[in-house]
């Protein structure tokens, strides 16, 4: 009974860190080269982790790992995405704004990607411009590889519900020995009764 109680206690704390890590990678690809003139190698990748799907407007200012192309190159580094952020058109789209002006005439604080489905789902979405909708790249939203000490936990656990059940599984065992043997000594006073 006690390590049954034992186990009731335990298990939730050390699997409950593998069931609640269920952080959203958010990974942008895109290539604006050769559109509104940008120049060639205009590419923008952007990744940002966030604790669950965003299903309202979001500005995030920390990320994972940001990257402009040389075409973009006097645009500086991004500061800010906002997703998914009003449409221009289509239906969803998010909005990269850098720190620098750039393109013809210094005209770009940013860059902006329409999506044709909601992007408030685990998935692959394609991105288009809004001028002329081309196919710019995609965005990619997947769940976090969970952490090494959340493995660890998770094989902690596990390994503690064999032992508890191996040590159960002998308890009984023994218990249904012990049962047999005195089974067997009744039978045998009883026999001995009779005789």
């Amino acid at each position: 009974m006690r390590l049954c109680l034992m186990t009731l206690i335990a298990v939730p704390w050390i699997v409950y860190p593998a069931v609640s890590n269920a952080n959203v990678i958010y990974t942008l690809s895109v290539d604006y080269s050769g559109i509104n003139s940008a120049l060639p190698g205009s590419t923008l990748n952007w990744s940002f982790e966030v604790p669950s799907l965003l299903t309202t407007e979001t500005d995030v200012t920390t990320f994972l790992s940001t990257s402009i192309g040389p075409g973009f190159g006097s645009c500086g580094v991004v500061t800010d995405i906002v997703i998914p952020a009003p449409g221009n058109g289509y239906p969803y789209s998010s909005s990269t704004l850098w720190s620098g002006l750039c393109g013809v005439g210094d005209a770009f604080s940013g860059a902006a990607q329409q999506f044709l489905e909601d992007p408030d789902s685990l998935g692959v979405f394609d991105a288009y411009g809004h001028n002329g909708g081309a196919f710019l790249g995609t965005l990619t939203i997947s769940e976090a590889t969970p952490e090494p000490a959340t493995v660890f936990s998770l094989a902690l656990g596990s390994a503690f519900l064999l032992m508890a059940g191996w040590r159960l599984r002998g308890r009984r065992q023994r218990r249904s020995v012990r049962a047999g043997s005195r089974s067997q000594r009744s039978a045998d006073k009883v026999e001995r009764e009779i005789a």
